[in-house]
C-alpha cells in the first residue's frame, strides 16, 4: 500500500474510535446524571410502578433526562398528585400528542 491511502485508513480508524468513545461517554454521562437525580430520593421511585416507567422510558427511546424532565414538568402543573399520576400523566400527553 501506499503511504497516503494507509495515512487515510489511519486517519478513519482513529476517528471511528474517537466518535465511539465519544458514544460511551455521552451514556455514561447520562447514566450518572440518573444516579444523582435518583439519590436525592429513592423512595419516590418506588413509589412509581416499575412497569409505568419502563413504559415512559420506552416511549422516549431510553432518554432517562427527558423522561424526568416531562415527569417533572407534570408534577409542576399538579404538585398535589402522587408520583404514579405524574408518570401516567406524562405518558398520557406523550400519547395524545403523538396521535
Amino acid at each position: 500500500m501506499s503511504h497516503p491511502i494507509l495515512i487515510l485508513l489511519l486517519t478513519m480508524l482513529a476517528g471511528s474510535l474517537y466518535l465511539a468513545w465519544l458514544v460511551i461517554n455521552s451514556r455514561k454521562s447520562a447514566q450518572r446524571r440518573y444516579r444523582r437525580t435518583t439519590r436525592k430520593s429513592p423512595e419516590k421511585l418506588k413509589r412509581v410502578n416499575s412497569s409505568t416507567r419502563s413504559k415512559l422510558l420506552r416511549m422516549v427511546r431510553g432518554d432517562e433526562e427527558l423522561a424526568y424532565r416531562l415527569v417533572r414538568q407534570v408534577k409542576a402543573s399538579a404538585p398535589n398528585q402522587s408520583d404514579q399520576w405524574c408518570w401516567e400523566k406524562a405518558i398520557w400527553d406523550l400519547e395524545r400528542d403523538r396521535n
